[in-house]
């Protein structure tokens, strides 16, 4: 990851900012799960955001899932809090992030698409929450997608 930006830069923070806003359910937690599941495949072709040397590996020990879920539906937030609702029914689904996974890799370049997206600051992150809802959709095991999901985490898997 030579190219990589460190997570001090202001352009991880804006990307941050953009992706699990500062208002949004235990955002510092949220911020370093998505740093963590970035990390989790390196990518020398992608600037992605990494860690830096103080920060520890974040998880949803302690969260309870279901309330934030309940919590970003009843605000009416699943748009602009879309990454973090992905992130918590994937991590009901999927458990603990695990490198070995061939879900949580997949997920690691899933994440890194969104970052992609964000960063160019266009009008494409409009879709950025319609991303999270057909992974979140694929999630529930009687939704057709679910199949999609597999297929699309095994491809992933072939080519990594």
């Amino acid at each position: 990851m030579g190219h990589t930006k460190l997570f001090n830069d202001v352009i991880d923070r804006r990307v941050l900012d953009k992706l699990i806003p500062i208002d949004s359910p235990h955002h510092i937690q949220m911020r370093q799960f998505v740093i963590d599941v970035i990390s989790l495949v390196p990518d020398d072709g992608i600037d992605s955001l990494q860690s830096t040397p103080e920060s520890n590996s974040a998880d949803f020990t302690g969260i309870d899932c279901v309330d934030v879920m309940n919590q970003i539906t009843r605000e009416g937030k699943t748009g602009e809090w879309a990454v973090s609702y992905l992130l918590i029914v994937f991590y009901q689904a999927y458990g603990a992030i695990d490198v070995k996974s061939n879900a949580w890799r997949f997920m690691s370049g899933y994440l890194k698409v969104m970052v992609m997206i964000t960063v160019r600051h266009d009008k494409h992150f409009a879709k950025i929450d319609k991303l999270g809802v057909r992974v979140r959709m694929a999630l529930r095991p009687t939704d057709p997608q679910c199949e999609i999901l597999d297929q699309l985490i095994s491809i992933h898997d072939t080519y990594l």
